[in-house]
């Protein structure tokens, strides 16, 4: 408990660094803050290369993500109802 505790923050702390850090280093005098994006990759041109890539690899994460999500919750779903994995 105490270990996971101590993951849990320094994992906290890292997002709150980070997000703080692009939020304390975004030009304000140019750009206003209100104009940052909730999605990270809109703040960049739709014309960018670089962004399109990251684009692909996000899309090409969540569709071998989900399925494998979907699996575990029914093995563990079925297991839990039938008391077998696989009913049928």
């Amino acid at each position: 408990v105490r270990d996971l505790s101590l993951a849990y923050l320094l994992v906290g702390l890292t997002y709150l660094y980070v997000g703080v850090l692009i939020f304390a280093v975004f030009p304000s005098p140019p750009l206003s803050k209100e104009c940052i994006e909730p999605n990270f990759l809109d703040n960049f041109p739709s014309s960018d290369v670089l962004v399109f890539i990251a684009r692909a690899c996000l899309l090409f994460q969540m569709t071998t993500v989900y399925p494998l999500l979907g699996y575990l919750v029914r093995v563990q779903l079925m297991g839990q109802i039938f008391g077998d994995h696989y009913p049928g």
